[in-house]
């Protein structure tokens, strides 16, 4: 019988199938000892399908166990079912799971990720022992939730990960948590999304992750292969992914800045209460002309939010080029033009499911800035050499290569 089957017998002994069986090994506190064995068990081997299968046959023995729903959430999140994950992970912090249980299983996942990535691309650029990696962070995981199962020792209270940095060619490790801001009072779960494939261009994580620190929102940066061919399609795809995790999901391009550390998106999104799809103009202030810049942009987390991305993913961009007129500026061949087409064109993605703000919000550029940091909220280098005009910015405004305020890359542990 294959392993991974649904229906394989877990190790350990056969899976009662019948209800009243079932009944009796979930009231029986023996049979709990076992349950938590093979959830364990098929956690340790990373048997995926055996723990989902588990759910199904012994739901109860989830019931209440916080460590469980966390490698429960886990193995949804690797067979994709985003929302399932984070429905369980909420639950899990409720109950007050261990912050870091939750952040080393999530790091294990993505480990995990980018182990299937490096096989099937056969890449060399990709780590080939994140496979091993991802076994050891998955028994670390086991070791703690094996010694607070012993100990009776109470979970901690915890808040959701504040941040998950998907693998690139640069390595950040997830530092402490930040005592400048408490998410669990938070009324909105914001993420901030990034990415370029293959790897990251410029350092800008280290910049997007201390904002994200400071302010304890989510980080994400995404440089894992998608399946459509053009190339600037792959941020709507990986935007897909990810906003069921969040109540608003904020993108900015890898070649993008946060340069106002104190500035919170939600200043954005209070702004624009009406709003689904938020995004900024093209700078008055440079030659070329765009009705919107897709550098960076605001989404939330709706059914319609969902079906726009889902069409703009459709959209044949020749069509688009034979309708576009000069009006709306300049056409870039990609994704900004497909936002475009379908708020110039269908009624229910206009106002007010779109607010466009004015380029002074989040979409800057370099030469804009004269003296300080904080004259704007952030920068975007565009253009064909961007990091020429990264480098003259630095220099022009003694800032670091992070473009971070002084004193907080420090912060980060950097290797």
């Amino acid at each position: 019988m294959n392993p991974t089957s649904p229906n394989a017998a877990p190790i350990g002994g056969q899976v009662p199938t019948n209800p009243s069986q079932i009944e009796a090994v979930q009231d029986d506190p023996d049979s709990a000892v076992n349950g938590s064995n093979l959830i364990d068990q098929h956690w340790k081997n990373g048997e995926w399908a055996r723990l989902l299968a588990l759910e199904l046959e012994q739901p109860r023995l989830f019931d209440g166990n916080a460590s469980a729903m966390v490698m429960l959430a886990i193995g949804h999140l690797q067979v994709g079912k985003l929302s399932k994950a984070r429905h369980l992970i909420d639950k899990a912090v409720h109950l007050g799971c261990d912050r870091e249980l939750v952040k080393t299983a999530l790091l294990a996942a993505t480990v995990e990720k980018l182990s299937s990535a490096a096989e099937i691309q056969r890449s060399e650029d990709l780590p080939r022992d994140s496979a091993a990696r991802a076994a050891a962070l998955r028994h670390s995981v086991l070791q703690t939730v094996q010694l607070n199962r012993q100990t009776r020792t109470p979970l901690l209270p915890a808040v959701t990960p504040q941040a998950v940095i998907l693998p690139t060619a640069t390595a950040v490790r997830l530092g402490a948590e930040s005592s400048e801001c408490d998410v669990s009072v938070r009324t909105l779960r914001i993420g901030i999304l990034s990415g370029y494939y293959p790897g990251a261009r410029f350092n800008s994580a280290f910049n997007h992750r201390l904002y994200a620190h400071r302010h304890g929102y989510h980080y994400i940066f995404d440089s894992g292969p998608r399946f459509d061919s053009r190339t600037y399609m792959r941020k709507l795809e990986a935007i897909q992914e990810y906003l069921d995790l969040f109540d608003w999901l904020f993108w900015i391009d890898d070649d993008a800045y946060f340069t106002n550390f104190e500035t919170p998106l939600e200043a954005f999104i209070r702004a624009n209460p009406e709003a689904e799809f938020i995004i900024c103009k093209s700078p008055s202030t440079k030659e070329i002309f765009t009705r919107i810049s897709s550098g960076q942009f605001f989404l939330k987390n709706t059914p319609r939010t969902k079906q726009f991305i889902m069409d703009a993913l459709q959209v044949d961009l020749k069509q688009v080029q034979n309708w576009w007129h000069k009006g709306l500026g300049m056409f870039t061949k990609g994704d900004q033009d497909a936002l475009v087409y379908l708020t110039e064109t269908v009624h229910r993605y206009q106002q007010p499911f779109m607010q466009i703000m004015d380029h002074n919000s989040f979409n800057n550029r370099d030469f804009e800035y004269q003296n300080s940091l904080d004259e704007h909220f952030l920068v975007h280098f565009t253009g064909k050499n961007k990091m020429r005009d990264k480098a003259a910015f630095c220099a022009r405004l003694s800032c670091n290569e992070y473009i971070c305020p002084p004193g907080e890359i420090d912060k980060l542990a950097l290797r």
